[in-house]
């Protein structure tokens, strides 16, 4: 509880003794910070966020920059690999309830309250900062080709390893239009769809096994 607390004190904003007018602060993020969420897929990280601030007697103007890497596992591979981070977001903390901005997100917060954690708008600041699909260009990170080599994929194969075996091509039905007369003898292109066998379930996809394999085993 003790060091919750330590935690707390530690990335807060001390609106009371923050003076009208513009000023800076550092929070550090790094594995430590990410010990304290415990849910958080990122565990280990190098970020520094950097706060601009302007305070007014009605509202606080916070624009946070963060800068530096945190470690994710790249989709391709499964390898940690340092992902950068350098991106700005902003809020306003209202001391009076009501203020609201079409461009920018509002928080109220009591302004009796000399501290303001900040903890969790910083942690959710780095999640929304790291893209869903994580593959990094060459020059951040290279795959292995050992791995590579056993789920059958390489860098040039990126994209059929995400494809949607599910999504179909529509030029294939245009191709199918051209290439009738317009025979008006020609049965619906309903009909020859309902006269189509359903098709056997889809056997998993041997590259997933195999990289579902390696992930066993590293674990």
């Amino acid at each position: 509880m003790g060091q919750d607390r330590l935690f707390e004190r530690k990335y807060s904003l001390n609106v009371a003794r923050l003076v009208v007018g513009e000023q800076e602060d550092t929070f550090p993020i790094d594995g430590a910070f990410f010990e304290h969420f415990q849910h958080s897929p990122i565990k280990e990280g190098d970020v520094t966020a950097h706060l601009r601030m302007v305070k007014t007697t009605t509202f606080l103007d916070v624009t946070f920059h963060l800068i530096g890497y945190v470690v994710v596992s790249c989709d391709r591979c499964s390898q940690p690999y340092h992902h950068p981070i350098d991106e700005s977001y902003r809020i306003i903390y209202s001391f009076r309830p009501g203020l609201q901005n079409d461009e920018v997100e509002v928080m109220y917060t009591d302004s009796v309250e000399s501290q303001l954690p900040i903890s969790q708008e910083l942690y959710d600041f780095v999640q929304v900062s790291v893209p869903i699909r994580k593959v990094a260009p060459p020059e951040i990170h290279t795959c292995d080709p050992s791995i590579l080599a056993l789920i059958k994929a390489d860098e040039d194969e990126d994209e059929d390893l995400f494809d949607d075996p599910d999504d179909e091509d529509e030029d294939d039905w245009d191709d199918e239009d051209d290439s009738e007369d317009g025979d008006d003898d020609d049965p619906a292109p309903e009909a020859e769809i309902a006269e189509v066998p359903e098709e056997e379930p889809r056997e998993i996809d041997p590259r997933w096994a195999a990289l579902k394999k390696l992930r066993d085993q590293m674990n």
